[in-house]
């Protein structure tokens, strides 16, 4: 999937105005409890939002994942909403902002666990009826097509800066800057990771340290971590 997009629930579609942007929306219904716990760090994907306008919508293919928890100060069950059509990449040509395979390689118990959601969930894939739409975009989340990259090469070079536990101590902060949507993390898989590229030949990419990854998710892996 492409690039995930927080942003606030100001689509102006009434003006003649969708896993990788998905659009910030919130949702809510009557259950308080007790002791809210603290809010997920999407609820402030919303933060310092910016107009937008999005032309040649009509027929576009997208999704929308709804990532849901209890709202800390009032204990109602709260939904983001993150739309895959509103990015900085704007429409593609070939208006599909959800490939099918994207989709079917999304993990949404990872999404609930990373996230520190109550659950996260898929609306679609659906069809754009709309001819341009108005909008505040926010955060971006996922890397720019929605894929996960997978570490398989440490770089030791002649002189190593650090060791592979250092590396992976020291996490995001590796990095000097990472691209817009792009996010680096540490996670003790739940099961065995199989490559298995369908094509017989694997997606390698390397990071500014020449560090090696493969990219996972279907047609490449068993599933995506």
């Amino acid at each position: 999937m492409n690039r995930i997009t927080a942003a606030s629930a100001s689509s102006k579609v009434a003006k003649a105005g969708l896993l990788a942007g998905l659009m910030f929306m919130s949702a809510q219904v009557s259950l308080a409890q007790a002791t809210p716990p603290a809010a997920p760090t999407v609820l402030a994907d919303g933060a310092g939002a910016k107009s937008g306008r999005f032309d040649n919508m009509h027929k576009t293919r997208f999704i929308e994942i709804f990532l849901a928890h209890r709202d800390a100060k009032s204990g109602n069950f709260v939904a983001e909403c993150y739309n895959s059509m509103f990015t900085a990449r704007g429409i593609p040509a070939t208006k599909d902002t959800a490939p099918q395979a994207q989709v079917e390689g999304l993990d949404f118990a990872g999404m609930k666990t990373e996230f520190g959601v109550l659950g996260a969930s898929l609306n679609g894939p659906k069809i754009w009826l709309p001819d341009w739409t108005e909008i505040d975009m926010g955060v971006e989340r996922d890397d720019p097509e929605g894929n996960t990259w997978i570490m398989k090469g440490f770089q030791l070079g002649l002189k190593p800066q650090k060791t592979y536990e250092q590396f992976v101590a020291a996490g995001a902060s590796n990095f000097k800057q990472l691209p817009p949507g792009w996010k680096f993390r540490i996670k003790t898989l739940d099961k065995d990771y199989i490559e298995v590229p369908v094509t017989g030949v694997a997606t390698i990419m390397p990071d500014e340290f020449f560090n090696i990854y493969d990219k996972a998710g279907p047609g490449m892996s068993n599933y995506t971590p």
